[in-house]
């Protein structure tokens, strides 16, 4: 076959636009990954920044709340893209970080500091979502939690966390976690082998470790009876409130330990009510598996909603005009992308407890509570008290788009 001119001219105009388009791909896969790249570096360093600041300001008004600060940090950003209709979707970036920046970092936390109203010593985490500051309180300081007896049907003598035979009336337990050092050389307290080595205190020695198995456990249990003839200087429960030195004691039987700041007893020396920091009574337990069946925390389900603009004469759209329309200045579109609508991000963070600081003012960008899917309330952040879960609605306007020209002033023969 004889290729003429023409058929060469074709043939490399073709191959010019082949490698072309392959130069121009991958240049923009490169520019799309530094982009992303670039987005999830200023997202890491915005919220270690964030974690230094909070520290920082705690440090400042005599707090030991976020002596180290931990930060969840978490932004919904447009995606780079590099198709005919411009960025559509949107990626998540999300950090976790912790920072220290105090002069608080030894200070001794007494009762009087821990006492409501204040709260500027209660630990807390913050959490940052497009925008939006929460903070949840990791433990809550109780004044008076009241210990009660629950029944006892078995007539067992440890049950529940109680000894029903502690004397003329049944007393609570004050367990701590203790170190295995061989079943012969075991400290267990007050309580018996069975007991001690009931590790869950599930009452169940079904699925407790026996024999030789307790010996490849790290640990088992210790306890000493909640009675005021224990409590003192060289007695199992010491509180030296002088020193600010407080003992580490389980005493709500949730297999969690509570600092013990303070106790009272009844007329028969039982103890029947206590002081204590409990790292599982804020809003957030770290030491959660679940809480009514759903981990605790931040919620891998979301929702993205799509409206108009708020005050938008058009109402949402999406606008793609191409083709060849001629302008006054002698130039004609190519290409012309306009966005006007407002992305509604939703997402859930499932607390533990329900301490009421998420109605009452204390969490600002709460917005409302209850009835959390109303006409009225479904773009606003929204705490469902039945189910303990806050729905954080993020409300992100998009008006990107691009405009393209071609300048056809005697440079193209149409």
């Amino acid at each position: 076959m004889i290729l003429t001119r023409r058929h060469n001219i074709g043939q490399a105009a073709t191959e010019l636009a082949i490698f072309g388009a392959i130069i121009i791909f991958v240049l923009g896969v490169i520019i799309r990954t530094a982009v992303s790249s670039g987005q999830g570096q200023d997202a890491h360093l915005k919220a270690m920044r964030y974690a230094l600041l909070q520290a920082y300001k705690s440090s400042m008004e005599q707090g030991t709340s976020r002596n180290t600060a931990s930060i969840l940090y978490l932004e919904d950003k447009i995606t780079p893209d590099f198709n005919k209709y411009g960025s559509t979707e949107r990626s998540p970036y999300m950090m976790q970080v912790s920072g220290t920046m105090t002069n608080m970092l030894l200070f001794p936390l007494d009762e009087e500091d821990l006492r409501p109203p204040s709260t500027k010593h209660i630990p807390v985490m913050d959490v940052y979502i497009n925008g939006k500051h929460f903070t949840f309180t990791t433990a809550a300081f109780t004044v008076n939690k009241p210990l009660t007896v629950p029944d006892n049907p078995d007539g067992r003598r440890f049950y529940k966390g109680w000894d029903f035979q502690c004397g003329p009336a049944p007393c609570p337990l004050f367990y701590q976690i203790v170190v295995n050092l061989g079943t012969t050389a075991n400290d267990y307290g007050v309580l018996d082998a069975q007991a001690a080595w009931d590790l869950n205190r599930d009452d169940d020695p079904g699925n407790d470790p026996t024999g030789a198995r307790r010996s490849g456990m790290a640990w088992h249990w210790k306890a000493v009876q909640g009675i005021e003839s224990n409590v003192g200087q060289n007695k199992p429960i010491f509180i030296d409130a002088k020193d600010s030195n407080y003992p580490v004691f389980d005493v709500d039987n949730d297999r969690q330990e509570e600092v013990l700041y303070n106790y009272y007893a009844d007329v028969d020396g039982v103890i029947s009510a206590v002081t204590v920091l409990d790292y599982q009574d804020g809003d957030l337990d770290p030491s959660s598996d679940d809480a009514g069946g759903t981990h605790a925390g931040l919620q891998s389900d979301m929702a993205i909603y799509t409206k108009p603009a708020f005050g938008s004469p058009k109402g949402n759209y999406l606008l793609i005009q191409q083709g060849k329309v001629w302008g006054l200045d002698g130039k004609f579109v190519r290409s012309v992308n306009r966005k006007d609508q407002v992305d509604l991000v939703e997402r859930k963070i499932q607390l533990s407890n329900d301490t009421g600081r998420m109605c009452n003012g204390s969490v600002p960008d709460v917005e409302v509570c209850g009835d959390c899917f109303s006409v009225n309330n479904i773009a606003r952040t929204c705490f469902d008290r039945a189910g303990k879960i806050l729905y954080v609605r993020s409300r992100l306007l998009d008006k990107l788009g691009h405009f393209w020209k071609t300048d056809a002033s005697g440079q193209l023969r149409l």
